[in-house]
Parts: structure tokens; sequence; C-alpha cells
């Protein structure tokens, strides 16, 4: 296992209970740290002010008033904590203001722990490039 991975705090945010603790304990082998398992933009937001994680893992559709795009775009701009979607939704509308928001790394349900592994290795490289 890698050592700095243990040292990577990741906050899920995700509304289906089931898909949550999946990631959660995909998340714990792979030798991650998870902050907490959120279920609303708002949670998600207080959670991430909170726990300052390295990173969001986060779905687009959630239960409460904030969706996943709003949420995420708090969290960038209030926290800086970059967020990577794992998200079924792939509407053109889901699209559209996810690019007129902020560039955020988007992965497509059903993915694998490889998938998951790499994406957010590759989205810490761009933001830690020497760590």
């Amino acid at each position: 296992m890698n050592n700095s991975k243990q040292k990577i705090k990741i906050l899920i945010v995700e509304d289906e209970a089931i898909t949550g603790i999946y990631v959660k304990n995909m998340l714990k082998r792979r030798g991650y740290i998870v902050t907490s398992l959120e279920t609303s933009g708002e949670s998600a937001v207080l959670s991430a002010g909170a726990d300052k994680p390295d990173l969001v893992l986060m779905d687009i559709k959630l239960s409460g008033v904030m969706d996943g795009i709003d949420a995420a775009k708090y969290i960038l701009d209030k926290f800086s904590i970059p967020v990577i979607f794992l998200t079924a939704q792939s509407n053109s509308a889901i699209f559209e203001k996810l690019n007129t928001n902020k560039p955020f790394e988007c992965l497509f349900k059903p993915y694998t722990e490889r998938e998951l592994d790499k994406i957010i290795s590759d989205t810490l490289n761009k933001i830690k490039p020497n760590e």
C-alpha cells in the first residue's frame, strides 16, 4: 500500500447509502482516509469547511436544496478543495452546468477501483505536483 495515500483525506457526498458505503470501503482499501459520508449539498459544504479534506467525491443528484454541482462550486470557491463528480448523470443540461461553473473532473458510474484511484491521483497531482 502506498503510504502517501494514508495522509490523503477525502469527503464522500452520495445520497444513496449503498453506493456511499461501497465508495467509502473502496477508498479505505486503497489507503485513503475518509473524513465523512454526506448525503446533501448543504452537509457537504459544512463538512468540507470543518474537516478540510484534500478532495471531495461528489454525486450530482443529492438530497436537499443544493445539488452536487452547486455544492462543488461553493466548496471549490470557498475552501479551494478540488471536486471529482461520481455520477450516472450524462445529459447535456448537466454538462452545460458543469462547464459554465468550474472545470471539474467527472467519473461515470459504474467505475472500477482502479479508475477511481487513477482519477484521484491525477487530480491531486494537478494541484500538488511536487508531493
